[in-house]
C-alpha cells in the first residue's frame, strides 16, 4: 500500500476524489425521492470514519462449480448511496427503507486518512471471488432505524468457478518442505495424496463506522478497513458455516461480558459432512463429520470453546476482560468459524454503554431460561410444546427506566432473518401490520408477552362477552326471540377465577336488547405444569368493528370475538377485535374515559344517520418492563436447527443521535429440532444377561423406560408396550394349541406385561417420594410362567415400547408411532418343574404324562409323594423337582432312535424338549457340539429296546 510512487499516490487520490464527488452528486440530485445531501456535506471528518457497521458471509453449492454467496450487512443509512433521481428511496424521510435496492459503494465522502486513500485496486467495495475477479453487490434493505441511522440488508451473488478448488499441494512434508514423490509421473494424480487449497473469497473495502481500538501507534489500516472472508472447496463441502450474530454488541465498561455465539451449516445436516476431508487420494478422512472451530480478532476479545456444545456449534465470546473497555468506547471484533475446511468470518461493531440501566429480572438466568454464562443449546422434538427449554421457561424479562423492546434475529440452515423486534418503534422491519407480530419465527411460534405477579396475572389474556336479561332492558325488542340461536337469556354470568367484569360495559343500557357484560381474563399459571400456556398469550391489541370493518382487521392479524355488543337491540352489530401479537400487552380495559388509556370507538348507521356508538378505553403496557416468552410446537417438516439471538434494547428519544441507543448483552439459543425419538430402556442389570427360567415358576424381568423426546415434563404420556416382532414372528413365548388342550386350569402359564403393581396391563408412571411423576419415566414387569411343554426353550423375548407421532410424524404421511425394542435372552431349564403351593407327585405327574412313582424315584430327597415341598433331613423346602432324566445323545443318535430307546414317541420327546420342534435328524447332532435332552423312560413299553443309530 505504501510502496507506490508519489505520482502514483497523487493519481490514486484524484481518482478517489472523483468517485466520492460522483457519489455525492448521485445522492444529492434533485428529483423524486432522493435525499438532500446537505447534512452529509456538513459532517466533520472526526464525526465518523465510514459507513460500515457489520457483515457476514456464507455460501451454498448450487450445481457443478457454481456457488451462491449470501452477504448480510449493516451500514450507515444516511450515506452517499447512489440514487436514481427518477425513483428515489421509499423512506418517509427520503432515505432508504424496506425493499429498496442499494449499490454497495466504497469510500464515504468524509475525508480519509492518507493510508486509506493509497490502497490498491478499486475504491468501491467489491466481492472478490479469489480467481482474480471482483463483483459489485446489490443490497436489498430488510430493516432500518431512522433514529439510530442504520440500514440492514442482504446481498446474493451466484458465481461459477473454473475448478472445484484453487489448487492442490502434496499432503506430506518433512522439515517444512513438501514431499513430491511419485510412483510414475503418469499416475501421480491418482496415487499421491494431496491437500486441496480452497478459493479465498473476500468482501472488503473502506470504511468502518468507527475505528477499531488498538494500542498500536499509528493505527494500522485494519482498524479502519473491513475484510469479510470465506473459503470455497467444492470437492469437500456442499456449504459453508453461517455465523449467527446480531449486527452489533453492547457491553459494559470495566467488566467482562460473556456472549454466546453460534453457527449453523448453511447446507443443513447434509452440509456437516466433509466429503474428502480437504485431501485427495487419502481416504482416512473421507466422509467425516465436520466440527466447528472458532477464532477471534479484536482489542479485548477471546473465545471460550464449550465442551458440551454439539460439534462445537456454539462458543462463548469474551469481551472486555483485558484490556478493559471504558464507557462510550467504540470497537470492532472479527469472528471466524471453520466447518471442516470451509471458513467464514464476520465483522461486528461493539458499543460500550454504562452503567447498566437495563436489569435482568430473571436473577441467575439469562434470556431463554439458560444459566448466565452458559451456552443455551438443547434438543426439541417434534410435537413437544415449548416454553420448556434447558429445564426452565424460555422467558426474557428486563426492566429499565425507559421503554424497552426485545430485538432478535432468527436463523436456520436455509435462512437468516433481518433484525426484528417485539415492537416496531425505532426499528422498522415490516411493511404490513400483520408482519410485525412474531416476525421471522418458525411457523406456529410466538414471542408473546407474559407476566405473573404473585399468584395473579398482570396482562389481559382473554376477552369474552356474556348476554343476560334483567329489568334494565326494556322495549323495544325485549320480547322478541333472541337472535343468537333463539336462546332466551335468563340469568347473569358468574365469573370464574381470573376473570373480571368491565364495569359499565352494558352497551344496550336503556336501548333494549340483551344485557351486555364484557369480561377480561388475566390468567395465571395454575400449576407447575409448564405446558399450560394460558398465561403466556397476552392480548396486544383491541379494536371495535362493524361487519364492514371486520375484514380489514382480520388482514392485520386480529381475531373476531363473535358476540354482538348490541345483541337483540335492533341497532346493528359491533364486535370486539383482538390480537395476540408480540407488541406491548394490554393491561386493562374500561368503558369510561381514563387518563393513559387509548380510546377506541365505532358506530352503526343507516340511511338516517348514526344509530349506535360503542366506546372503550384500553391501557397498554409502557414496556418499562418487557417480558416475552417463546412458545412453539414444531411439527412435520420443521426438524432442523434453529437459532434465535435476542437482546433488550432501549432508545432515548430525548437525544436524537445514534449514540443514545443502548442495549443488553446478546443471548443466543440453539434448538436442534429432531423427529420424535422412541423411549429408551434403562438397564438395571447387565445388558447381555441370560435369564434362567423354570417350568411352573413365574419369571420376573423388571422394565423401566425413559422418554427421550425432549423436553420432558411431569405430564408425559406412558409409552404403550407389547411383545415385539423379529421378522414376521412374534417373540412372545406361547404354546401350540395342541399343548394348551393338555393343560388344566391349575397349571399356571402365560406371559404378560404389567405395571409395578403386577395387576393391570401396561406400564406405570415412576413416582418420587412426593408422589409426583418423574419426568418421562415409566416402569413395570415382564412376567412369564413357562408351561410343562416349554422345557429347553431358548431364545429372546422382545418388548416394543412406543409413543404416538400421528400429530406430527417425521414426514408427511409417516408412521403413526415410533418404537424401541428391547430383547431379553431367556433359557428354560429342561426336566425341572417349580413346585406350586402344596403340589403332590400325583398332581404333577399328569402334566408330564408320567406317574407319581416315577417322579418319586427321580426325587429321592422328597420325604412323601403327597407333600413334595417336604424334604427329609431338615433340608429347606425344595423349589424344583425333577420330572425326567437328562440324556446326552451319542454321535450317531437320531430323534427316532432316542425315542425308541426309552419307549417314547418322537412327539413325546418334543413335548419335553421344545427346542427339538424345529430339529431334524440331519441337525440333531452337530459335530463338536454337546446336546442334552430330557427323557422320561417308559418302563412299561412293550416295544423291544433298540440301540441302533444313524448308521445301523
Amino acid at each position: 500500500m505504501s510502496g507506490r510512487s508519489a505520482s502514483g499516490s497523487s493519481m490514486w487520490r484524484a481518482q478517489c476524489l472523483t468517485l466520492v464527488l460522483l457519489a455525492a452528486l448521485l445522492c444529492g440530485v434533485a428529483g423524486a425521492g432522493c435525499p438532500d445531501a446537505t447534512e452529509l456535506k456538513q459532517r466533520k471528518a472526526g464525526d465518523t470514519t465510514g459507513n460500515f457497521l457489520s457483515a457476514s458471509i456464507s455460501w451454498t453449492h448450487v450445481s457443478g462449480n457454481t456457488v451462491l454467496f449470501e452477504v448480510v450487512s449493516v451500514w450507515r443509512r444516511k450515506h452517499h448511496w447512489p440514487c436514481n433521481g427518477a425513483v428515489g428511496f421509499s423512506g418517509k424521510d427520503g432515505w432508504p427503507a424496506i425493499g429498496d435496492m442499494l449499490t454497495v459503494v466504497g469510500l464515504s465522502a468524509v475525508q480519509s486518512k492518507q493510508a486509506r486513500q493509497e490502497m490498491s485496486g478499486p475504491v468501491s467495495t467489491k466481492l472478490w471471488t479469489g480467481d482474480g475477479k471482483y463483483h459489485e453487490l446489490q443490497l436489498k434493505v430488510t430493516s432500518y432505524s431512522i433514529e439510530e441511522d442504520w440500514v440492514m440488508g442482504i446481498s446474493y451473488l451466484q458465481y461459477e468457478y473454473p475448478t472445484l478448488f484453487h489448487s492442490k499441494v502434496p499432503l506430506y512434508e518433512m522439515n517444512g518442505q513438501l514431499l513430491h514423490y511419485v510412483s510414475t509421473p503418469d499416475d501421480k494424480d491418482s496415487t499421491q495424496p494431496f491437500r486441496t487449497v480452497p478459493w479465498t473469497v473476500e468482501f472488503k473495502g473502506c470504511c468502518r463506522w468507527y475505528e477499531g481500538k488498538t494500542d498500536l501507534s499509528p493505527k494500522p489500516d485494519e482498524m479502519v478497513n473491513f475484510n469479510i472472508r470465506a473459503t470455497v472447496d467444492l470437492s469437500n463441502q456442499i456449504a459453508s458455516p453461517r455465523l449467527i450474530v446480531m449486527p452489533f454488541f453492547y457491553t459494559k465498561p470495566q467488566e467482562q461480558s460473556l456472549v454466546p455465539v453460534c453457527a449453523l451449516s448453511a447446507g443443513g445436516r447434509a452440509g456437516m459432512v466433509s466429503k474428502n476431508g480437504g485431501t485427495i487420494n487419502y481416504r482416512q478422512d473421507d466422509n467425516a463429520t465436520a466440527r466447528f472451530t472458532w477464532g477471534v480478532t479484536g482489542y479485548s476479545a477471546s473465545v471460550q470453546e464449550q465442551a458440551d456444545s454439539k460439534d462445537g456449534r456454539c462458543v462463548m465470546l469474551s469481551l472486555g476482560r483485558l484490556p478493559r473497555y471504558q464507557s462510550e468506547d467504540r470497537d470492532f471484533v472479527t469472528i471466524e468459524v471453520r466447518m471442516g475446511n470451509a471458513l467464514v468470518t464476520g465483522d461486528y461493531a461493539i458499543y460500550v454503554k454504562g452503567p447498566g440501566d437495563i436489569i435482568n429480572q430473571q436473577n441467575a438466568r439469562a434470556p431463554f431460561g439458560c444459566r448466565v454464562g452458559t451456552i443455551c443449546e438443547s434438543e426439541l422434538s417434534l410435537s413437544k410444546r415449548m416454553p420448556i427449554f434447558a429445564g426452565a421457561p424460555t422467558l426474557i424479562d428486563y426492566k429499565s427506566t425507559t421503554s424497552l423492546e426485545i430485538r432478535y434475529i432468527v436463523a436456520t440452515s436455509t435462512h437468516q432473518s433481518t433484525m426484528l423486534s417485539t415492537g416496531q418503534g425505532t426499528l422498522q422491519y415490516s411493511l404490513t401490520d400483520i408482519g410485525q407480530d412474531h416476525a421471522g419465527l418458525p411457523a406456529g411460534a410466538s414471542m408473546a408477552p407474559v407476566m405473573i405477579a404473585g399468584t395473579g396475572g398482570v396482562y389481559v389474556t382473554s376477552l369474552d362477552v356474556v348476554f343476560s336479561a334483567d329489568q334494565d332492558n326494556t322495549r323495544p325488542g325485549v320480547n322478541q326471540f333472541i337472535s343468537n340461536g333463539q336462546r332466551d337469556y335468563t340469568s347473569h354470568y358468574t365469573a370464574e377465577a381470573g376473570w373480571q367484569l368491565v364495569e359499565g360495559s352494558n352497551f344496550n343500557q336503556k336501548g333494549g336488547g340483551a344485557h351486555i357484560s364484557v369480561y377480561m381474563e388475566k390468567a395465571r399459571q395454575l400449576s407447575t405444569d409448564l405446558t399450560d400456556l394460558r398465561h403466556m398469550a397476552a392480548i396486544t391489541g383491541v379494536e371495535l368493528a362493524t361487519p364492514s370493518q371486520v375484514a380489514g382487521f382480520l388482514e392485520k392479524g386480529y381475531q373476531k370475538l363473535d358476540k354482538n355488543l348490541l345483541e337483540q337491540s335492533d341497532r346493528g352489530e359491533i364486535f370486539i377485535m383482538y390480537k395476540r401479537g408480540s407488541g406491548p400487552p394490554v393491561l386493562d380495559v374500561k368503558s369510561m374515559p381514563t387518563a393513559g388509556y387509548k380510546h377506541i370507538s365505532t358506530s352503526t348507521s343507516n340511511s338516517q344517520g348514526k344509530i349506535a356508538t360503542v366506546n372503550m378505553f384500553v391501557k397498554y403496557n409502557d414496556e418499562l418492563r418487557v417480558a416475552r416468552s417463546l412458545t412453539w410446537t414444531p411439527c412435520t417438516g420443521q426438524d432442523e436447527e434453529v437459532i434465535i439471538c435476542a437482546m433488550a434494547s432501549a432508545w432515548n428519544i430525548s437525544n436524537n443521535n445514534p449514540s443514545a441507543a443502548y442495549g443488553t448483552t446478546m443471548q443466543c439459543m440453539l434448538m436442534d429440532v429432531v423427529p420424535t425419538t422412541p423411549p429408551k430402556f434403562i438397564y438395571a442389570e447387565a445388558k447381555d444377561k441370560v435369564y434362567q427360567a423354570y417350568m411352573g415358576l413365574e419369571l420376573e424381568i423388571g422394565l423401566k423406560f425413559k422418554r427421550t423426546d425432549l423436553p420432558l415434563t411431569t405430564r408425559e404420556t406412558i409409552p404403550t408396550v407389547r411383545f415385539g416382532m423379529k421378522g414376521d414372528t412374534s417373540t412372545k413365548p406361547t404354546d401350540p394349541s395342541r399343548v394348551l388342550d393338555l393343560l388344566t386350569d391349575r397349571t399356571t402359564t402365560g406371559s404378560r406385561i404389567t405395571g409395578v403393581d403386577k395387576m393391570g396391563t401396561g406400564l406405570s408412571a415412576v413416582t418420587t417420594a412426593s408422589d409426583a411423576s418423574a419426568y418421562g419415566e415409566s416402569a413395570g414387569f415382564l412376567l412369564w410362567t413357562p408351561s410343562p411343554y416349554q422345557g429347553g426353550w431358548k431364545g429372546e423375548v422382545c418388548i416394543d415400547a412406543c409413543i404416538p407421532t400421528s400429530a406430527c410424524p417425521a414426514t408427511v404421511g409417516g408412521a403413526a408411532e415410533v418404537c424401541s425394542q428391547t430383547c431379553f435372552s431367556v433359557v428354560v431349564d429342561r426336566c425341572k418343574w417349580a413346585l406350586q403351593g402344596e403340589d403332590s407327585f400325583v398332581e404333577i405327574a399328569p402334566r408330564f404324562q408320567t406317574n407319581w412313582l416315577q417322579l418319586w424315584f427321580l426325587n429321592p430327597m422328597v420325604g412323601h409323594p403327597d407333600h413334595a415341598r417336604t424334604v427329609s433331613n431338615q433340608v429347606a423346602p425344595a423349589q424344583t423337582v425333577n420330572v425326567g432324566r437328562i440324556y446326552k445323545p451319542r454321535w450317531d443318535d437320531t430323534m427316532a432312535s432316542v425315542a425308541e430307546r426309552f419307549g417314547m414317541s418322537i412327539q413325546r420327546l418334543i413335548d419335553l424338549n421344545v427346542d427339538l420342534a424345529s430339529v431334524t435328524d440331519d441337525n440333531f447332532i452337530v459335530d463338536g457340539q454337546e446336546k442334552e435332552v430330557c427323557i422320561i423312560p417308559d418302563s412299561c413299553s412293550l416295544a423291544p429296546p433298540s440301540n441302533s443309530g444313524k448308521n445301523s
